[in-house]
C-alpha cells in the first residue's frame, strides 16, 4: 500500500503542490499558481500532462508502481481569477418568465394559458465540471470516472455534465382550451441546486 505522508513529503518539498490522496494507488495534486506556467511551459498548447506514473516503496520495501494524473482543466481554472472563475463551473442560474410568454403554449400534448402565478420561477443549470473541482454532493461513480477517464482504454468516457440535483414544488393555474379552469402541482418544476454527474 502506498503511504500518503511519503507523498505529501514528496509534494511539500517543492512548495509547488498540495496532494490529494484519491485512492491506494492514485494521486492528485492541485497545482499552486505561480508553479503551472513551469509545468505546462514545454507542453503543446491546451495539452498539459494528463497522467504518468511513478514508482516508490512500500513499507517492506517492494516497488509500488503509482499513477499520478493532473487535470487540464485544473490549469485553466487556476489561472483565471476568482470572480471569473465562479461565474464558469457548474452552479444554479436564475431564470424567471411572465406568464404572458407562455399563452396557448402546449403542455402534455394539450394548449393552455397560465393563469397563475404572474411569473414563473424556472432557474437552469450550466457550467464547466473540471475534475479538481469538488462539491459536497459529488458522486462516487463521478469520482471514479474522472480517474479511469484519463486512461487510454477510457477516453471514450464523457466528462460530467452540470445537470439539476434538486428541484422545488412549483403551483399553477391554467386555462385550457375547452374553458376548463386547473390547479396543478409540479413536483419537479423549479430547480434549486446543480451538481456534476
Amino acid at each position: 500500500m502506498v503511504r500518503k505522508d511519503l507523498f505529501a513529503a514528496m509534494a511539500s518539498s517543492s512548495g509547488c503542490a498540495v496532494l490529494v490522496l484519491i485512492g491506494v494507488l492514485w494521486v492528485e495534486l492541485v497545482i499552486a499558481a505561480e508553479c503551472q506556467r513551469n509545468i505546462v511551459q514545454d507542453l503543446p498548447p491546451r495539452e498539459p500532462l494528463r497522467r504518468t506514473q511513478i514508482t516508490l516503496k512500500n513499507r517492506a520495501g517492494r516497488p509500488v508502481t503509482a499513477y499520478l494524473s493532473i487535470n487540464p482543466a485544473a490549469f485553466t481554472v487556476k489561472r483565471r481569477s476568482k470572480r471569473s472563475s465562479s461565474g464558469n463551473l457548474c452552479s444554479l442560474r436564475h431564470l424567471s418568465a411572465d406568464k404572458n410568454d407562455f399563452l396557448f403554449q402546449s403542455f402534455n400534448g394539450q394548449r393552455l394559458e397560465v393563469l397563475e402565478p404572474d411569473t414563473l420561477r424556472l432557474n437552469y443549470c450550466s457550467g464547466s465540471c473540471p475534475v479538481g473541482v469538488r462539491s459536497p454532493d459529488i458522486t462516487y461513480n463521478v469520482i471514479f470516472l474522472d480517474m479511469v477517464r484519463v486512461l487510454p482504454n477510457f477516453s471514450h468516457v464523457p466528462s460530467p455534465c452540470c445537470v439539476p440535483s434538486k428541484f422545488r414544488r412549483s403551483s399553477i393555474i391554467v386555462k385550457r382550451d375547452s374553458g376548463y379552469i386547473e390547479h396543478l402541482t409540479l413536483d419537479n418544476m423549479t430547480v434549486r441546486q446543480c451538481e456534476c454527474r
